[in-house]
């Protein structure tokens, strides 16, 4: 049966969209913070993970089959794992312990008789948020591992021992490939899954692939390596029907390659595909699965994966009182804050192109924004943060200015400028304004509007009395008229925070009136930069477009990375106001990506973006209406 006990979807903490983010943000460290302060709900009913805090207190037993050469008193050290829980608790006919039998069988090959170190790493624990356990089982482990050189099969085991405990770890394939073994090549088709522990958090990538290579017909998957896509799962937290269909997508991907056999390093992953096809009424196409220690161990004719018995053994049990669980004891959050993690945490500019890549389609950015909350109400946010939330309380904008532009009328239309356009680039709301009444547009700019809160939801006050206090005085004046905005912030913001604001992007209000516009040629190569908020936030993406190949004689260029995969200018998310270096940085790689593609200008439509953008360019940057200004004006497009 399909798994639908946690039916929510959740982060796998894969790094796939870590790869892709402009800013780097460690999403893993993120995550598991975030699972300590809210304690998401396991699949399983948790019985997974409940079994990882009892091995915090009682430690695991010896359960390998015997066969084996081991020294207890050796240096070299194999780690073991939990493989003998999944075989125990999910009964199926794979030997999950036999990658580990046949890993040891690599190394006696080797004559090496390596000590045996049972237990489980924790990895689940610190990635489910249950730091507090977790830190009760290294204390547990941690003292097995001192003084010795530990070989490991697994790639979740790999990780933990090598990043967090700070081991002597070496992954299997790195070690034997180290030994420069002399394999036989079985006559095998295959292809091999990276796993998101050992390739994007470890760049573990080579000695696998060259293990495989030398002991089987190898091919690739169309997502491998770095751009590789996970199994769905992980620490237990999400499985249900969209990892299911993770799964099913990964595995029909590996049968297109013609293999018989799909490769894997890592027990959580070989599980989880195994759980695709014991489902009753799974009827979906099938591979082989065998973990890479088996194949190389069978290339070497020291395993045989057919023999179909198992590779651990339940001994003689001797009766133990198991420990009593305790009650859930109050969190210590500081214990686990490191000023890393706290500056890590407002490393993201809220661009949700992670979501964008992200397989999954989790939405990252509304995790983090829960996150900075939580942050902000230890007062651990930038103190700019702080400063700009002060400024907003007193004068209603984060600029802390005075002097706001109004334009009463009875209309049906409202122009909402947003703070950007109204105290920093007023030039976009004068062309916007210039516009609109060309085209005879009766709208209001009514004084009492305030801040539409964006940059407050975006860096941790998102559930703050302040943005309640600011989405009712602006929905009070709106009522149940358009409202226009020039900033891609603001657009966003009334479109997905507010409720029953109808909302439009001044080039989505204009787009159908081009016509009645007077456009003169401007000869120009210009490129379009697309906003995150109004691109991946608003789905607002040829309505710019068309605006700009309206006027005669522009030649618009593209970014490499444009619509849903454009990539942010740096400025959102409060990444300008607290690290405005990054932001700096971000915009001026935009900024050389636009000279070599040969763009004589750049436009937008934000004037964060452009406000940002242009002050790391050396090719003028204009908003989108004021460009279309100057057409309008039969001008050639001016500084900004």
């Amino acid at each position: 049966m399909i798994c639908e006990v946690g039916t929510t979807k959740d982060c796998s903490a894969c790094k796939l969209c870590s790869s892709h983010c402009p800013t780097k943000l460690d999403i893993s460290e993120a995550v598991r913070i975030f699972r300590y302060i809210e304690e998401p709900l396991g699949a399983h009913r948790d019985v997974f993970l409940l079994i990882d805090q009892l091995l915090a207190k009682t430690g695991a037993t010896p359960w390998l089959a015997d066969g084996l050469e081991l020294d207890e008193d050796s240096d070299v050290a194999y780690f073991a794992g939990c493989a003998p829980i999944y075989d125990v608790l999910l009964e199926r006919d794979s030997n999950y312990s036999g990658a580990t039998y046949a890993g040891i069988k690599v190394l006696n090959h080797l004559g090496i008789k390596p000590a045996v170190i049972y237990g489980c790493c924790g990895h689940d624990l610190y990635y489910s948020g249950r730091l507090d356990e977790f830190e009760e089982l290294r204390k547990n482990l941690e003292p097995k591992l001192k003084g010795k050189h530990i070989i490991v099969g697994c790639a979740e085991g790999y990780h933990i021992l090598k990043n967090v405990y700070k081991a002597d770890v070496e992954f299997f394939s790195d070690f034997v490939e180290r030994k420069v073994l002399d394999l036989n090549k079985l006559e095998i088709k295959t292809t091999y899954h990276d796993p998101c522990r050992l390739g994007r958090y470890n760049e573990l990538y080579d000695s696998p692939r060259k293990l495989l290579n030398e002991s089987s017909e190898f091919v690739e998957m169309e997502h491998h390596g770095e751009d590789a896509r996970c199994c769905g799962v992980s620490a237990w937290l999400n499985c249900n029907q969209d990892s299911r269909n993770l799964r099913e997508e990964r595995i029909k991907e590996a049968i297109e390659t013609g293999a018989e056999q799909l490769i894997i390093t890592c027990l959580k992953c070989r599980v989880h595909f195994d759980c695709l096809f014991n489902e009753e009424n799974y009827d979906g196409p099938r591979i082989g699965l065998m973990d890479l220690q088996e194949l190389v161990a069978k290339s070497l004719g020291v395993y045989d994966l057919d023999s179909g018995e198992k590779s651990y053994i339940i001994r003689s049990p001797q009766s133990a009182v198991l420990p009593v669980m305790a009650d859930s004891k109050e969190k210590d959050l500081g214990k686990w804050l490191t000023p890393e993690l706290v500056d890590n945490a407002f490393l993201c500019s809220s661009c949700h192109l992670c979501t964008e890549v992200c397989p999954y389609d989790f939405e990252t950015t509304d995790m983090m924004e829960e996150l900075r909350s939580h942050l902000a109400d230890l007062g651990l946010n930038p103190e700019v943060h702080k400063k700009i939330y002060q400024r907003i309380k007193k004068y209603g904008n984060p600029y802390g200015e005075s002097g706001f532009v109004s334009k009463e009328e009875e209309a049906d239309v409202i122009y909402f400028p947003g703070c950007t356009a109204m105290y920093r680039q007023k030039q976009t709301m004068e062309s916007t304004m210039a516009i609109l009444d060309r085209l005879g547009v009766k709208y209001a700019i009514p004084e009492g509007m305030v801040c539409c809160g964006s940059v407050l939801m975006r860096s941790g006050y998102k559930h703050t009395d302040l943005v309640e206090e600011l989405k009712e005085k602006n929905k009070k004046i709106f009522g149940d008229k358009t409202v226009v905005v020039s900033c891609a912030g603001c657009y966003s913001t009334f479109k997905n925070d507010y409720e029953g604001v109808n909302v439009k992007h001044v080039a989505e209000f204009i787009v159908d009136r081009l016509g009645e516009l007077e456009l003169k040629p401007i000869k120009k190569k210009v490129i379009y930069h697309d906003p995150c908020h109004l691109g991946r936030g608003g789905g607002v993406y040829e309505e710019p477009r068309e605006a700009i190949k309206a006027i005669p004689g522009t030649e618009l260029l593209e970014f490499k990375g444009n619509r849903e995969k454009a990539i942010c200018c740096g400025a959102g998310g409060g990444v300008k106001s607290s690290r405005a270096p990054l932001a700096n940085e971000l915009a001026s790689k935009r900024a050389e990506e636009a000279k070599e593609a040969g763009a004589e200008l750049i436009l937008s439509a934000c004037p964060f973006c452009e406000l940002n953008i242009g002050e790391n360019s050396e090719i003028k940057t204009m908003d989108i209406l004021d460009y279309m200004l100057e057409s309008l004006k039969g001008k050639e497009g001016g500084d900004k």
